[in-house]
């Protein structure tokens, strides 16, 4: 039976693969249609943190051709617990044929809508004028997605970001050589930026499963600037988790190839060396980097992106972030200082560099004995970091306060207090 195109008479690869896998049990048996169902439940969750509730009679649909194939987390899944490598060995694409032509034109393209195995979508056919325009659009959503995560925070662009990565996921399975370098490279930015706004939600796990997902994809693409670039952001996830000297060695092999990066890229890259530096408690090479990074600031202002990655550098970014160096460094009083002069170099678009900077001056206050200034400033930054959906500057507001509970008589750690708890609650 046939059904939207995305079904076949019988799906006798995937009743093979299933004839081949042993029996979770320990037995010499196949895996049965239950088993199979139950270890992909099994991987979703452990994997993607999904929850689903396939049994025996889903998978015996898939190989009856009664069903639509799955999604690209289910295939994964049917991927790793059949021992394949390739959604062809289990049979979820038929060949794809371009259009019968006698004369050399543009073919079809098809592109499967997204919505799971759960949901009703239609295969579309479009030609390679509308993908080029299907991706030209794709790259400047990124810009206006870029936008709003500097404005409103990951709660507002994640869904986007994720809705755009499930189109690109399906046009990457396109048959049509010339798209799927750009659309793997493009594919490989949204990655990034999932990475990004889950990590600023708090979401470790996702944040280095979906930078993973876009080294992979910008390796593949043969996108060094990409590539540089997740290097980079592996490096900023190994600084939070206290690995200094593994976090210096991802900067500078991201920017081995500098040369070819633009300015604003190469400085972030020297920032995050810096603080690596600075947690090592290697003062003169992390100023040495902060000084050189300064040369290369951007000037973006519009917060946007429209300039690449890195264009967040700017000035008061670098120099927001010589404080955070000088905090690691065990000199609060100079870091305070930095961060006063940071704080309204910083482009108003960029709201949450402020919360962070504020949370980061407040722990400056914290470490120098003021705990009066510590709450007043994280009490500024409060507000903003939850506006912004936040929960990475909220945690670290949250370890202000701790700090701080042996002066809550004080009437400004009093507050501060409350109101954390009001957010925790």
């Amino acid at each position: 039976m046939a059904r939207d195109g995305r079904t076949v008479a019988r799906n006798t690869k995937l009743t093979r693969a299933r004839g081949r896998a042993l029996s979770p049990s320990g037995s010499r048996e196949p895996m049965s249609r239950q088993e199979l169902a139950e270890a992909v439940n099994t991987y979703l969750w452990a994997t993607f943190h999904r929850r689903a509730s396939l049994d025996g009679s889903y998978v015996g649909k898939l190989e009856n051709g009664e069903h639509r194939w799955p999604n690209e987390q289910y295939r994964q899944a049917f991927r790793a617990v059949l021992g394949v490598e390739t959604d062809a060995e289990l049979g979820f694409y038929p060949t794809r044929r371009r259009r019968a032509s006698t004369v050399s034109g543009p073919h079809e393209l098809k592109v499967v809508g997204s919505g799971g195995s759960e949901g009703g979508s239609r295969m579309l056919v479009i030609s390679p004028d509308e993908a080029a325009e299907m991706l030209a659009h794709l790259q400047q959503q990124w810009h206006i997605l870029v936008r709003a995560d500097n404005l409103f925070g990951p709660r507002h662009a994640l869904t986007g970001v994720e809705a755009q990565l499930a189109v690109l996921q399906e046009l990457m399975n396109a048959d049509v050589d010339e798209f799927r370098v750009p659309t793997v490279r493009l594919a490989a930015q949204y990655a990034e930026s999932a990475a990004w706004l889950h990590e600023d939600a708090d979401d470790m796990e996702r944040a280095r499963h979906w930078t993973s997902q876009a080294m992979e994809w910008a390796y593949a693409a043969g996108d060094h600037t990409m590539v540089s670039w997740t290097a980079y952001r592996r490096s900023q996830q190994l600084t939070a988790d206290g690995f200094a000297t593994q976090a210096i060695g991802l900067a500078q092999a991201a920017r081995r190839d500098e040369d070819q990066l633009p300015g604003p890229m190469r400085a972030a890259i020297r920032v995050q060396e810096a603080i690596g530096f600075a947690l090592r408690q290697d003062e003169s090479a992390s100023q040495r980097l902060l000084d050189e990074a300064l040369s290369l600031a951007g000037d973006d202002r519009n917060g946007d992106a429209q300039g690449g990655h890195g264009s967040f550098c700017t000035s008061g970014y670098i120099e927001a972030h010589r404080a955070q160096c000088l905090v690691l460094l065990d000199s609060p009083q100079r870091a305070i200082e930095h961060y006063e002069q940071a704080l309204p170099a910083l482009a108003p678009v960029y709201r949450r560099d402020r919360a962070a900077a504020l949370a980061g001056k407040a722990t400056a206050h914290a470490a120098a004995d003021q705990p009066e200034e510590a709450a007043a400033t994280a009490r500024m930054a409060l507000p903003m970091a939850r506006r912004a959906g936040s929960q990475r500057i909220v945690r670290r507001l949250t370890a202000v306060g701790a700090t701080l509970y042996p002066h809550r008589n004080l009437e400004a750690v009093a507050g501060l207090l409350h109101e954390l708890n009001e957010v925790a609650s």
